[in-house]
């Protein structure tokens, strides 16, 4: 309690409690992006911000940063930062897995990535001069690094008083991110285009093992109606004759 008798709480006024209304799902989604009504004009601005994908494999790491990119154009910037770190994660363990020379059946080797510490996969396996290994570049270790870092920061308590602007930590974390997914998922560094077909270059990374693809990591149907719905929104905001 503060001296005046008060306590700072938090009230939960999302539609959740219409459930219990005689009301179709359809009518619950939409009460529930009412709440994104009043941001509409600083989501339309961040779509403009987030840099364009392009084709990539279909691997966890890249669902995930689909995912993150929605968060942070929604708005939920600590969320970002948590996923990014995430994000780093999987697919430092995908290149491990993709490229490290270990004896033992692919199950095998799974198992041995998963319980690896993070930033022994990076900063011994993946990028170690000493023992001459080179599966990432410099770069892309730093960068592995400073995610990671940055995603503790939020992950873990912290006492910090320091002032943060939380927007534009979790800007800079998902272009971090997504330089390492242009880097290491980017399907054009193997192939090129030849009539509309997918061919895979001379000189395209060698792979011990293949990269898994069909990533189980995909959004589902409530999340591809969220956005498609925010989506339009924000062009009505910008374009009323939509």
């Amino acid at each position: 309690m503060t001296k005046n008798n008060t306590v700072d709480v938090f009230l939960d006024l999302d539609p959740g409690g219409l459930e219990k209304l005689n009301i179709t799902d359809g009518e619950l989604a939409t009460a529930f992006l009412g709440k994104f009504q009043p941001i509409l004009t600083s989501i339309g601005r961040r779509i403009r911000e987030t840099k364009s994908f392009g084709i990539f494999y279909d691997t966890p790491s890249v669902a995930l940063f689909e995912q993150a990119k929605d968060l942070f154009i929604l708005g939920y910037f600590v969320s970002t930062i948590m996923v990014c770190r995430s994000i780093s994660e999987y697919l430092a363990y995908e290149i491990f897995y993709e490229e490290v020379e270990l004896v033992g059946p692919p199950e095998l080797i799974k198992t041995v990535a998963e319980n690896l510490d993070f930033k022994k996969i990076v900063n011994e396996f993946l990028y170690n001069p000493g023992k001459n290994y080179f599966f990432i570049d410099k770069n892309s270790c730093d960068i592995f690094n400073e995610i990671y870092s940055i995603g503790n920061s939020w992950v873990h308590p912290n006492n910090s008083s320091e002032p943060v602007n939380i927007e534009l930590e979790a800007k800079k974390t998902l272009d971090k991110t997504q330089s390492l997914i242009h880097s290491l998922r980017d399907v054009m560094k193997d192939h090129f285009i030849s009539n509309g077909v997918l061919v895979k270059k001379q000189n395209a990374r060698k792979k011990i093992r293949p990269i898994v693809l069909g990533s189980s990591l995909r959004k589902n149907k409530i999340w591809n109606f969220i956005e498609e719905h925010i989506l339009c929104l924000v062009k009505r905001l910008y374009r009323p004759n939509l």
